[in-house]
């Protein structure tokens, strides 16, 4: 039997995009894949998402994982999961 992550899936389509510095990802449509896109959007990891007229795919645009590395709120993520990891 074959098991599949929808949320590792999406997540690992996203970020490999980043690396690529691809400007939008595709990705296969249910509900929970749009509700965690809508919480990527809301929390400023991507600038914006679509889904397309037949309600198949989820576009997303504008990677920010990137951008967020610089914020001090990841600084402060990276020192506490190395404070963790000691």
């Amino acid at each position: 039997m074959v098991t599949t992550d929808p949320i590792a899936d999406m997540l690992t389509r996203i970020r490999n995009a980043n690396q690529q510095k691809h400007e939008t990802v595709s990705i296969p449509y249910s509900n929970l894949k749009n509700d965690l896109a809508n919480i990527l959007k809301n929390e400023g990891f991507v600038t914006d998402f679509v889904v397309n007229e037949e309600g198949n795919q989820i576009i997303i645009t504008d990677f920010l994982f990137d951008a967020y590395r610089d914020t001090e709120q990841y600084k402060k993520a990276q020192i506490r999961m190395n404070n963790m990891n000691n």
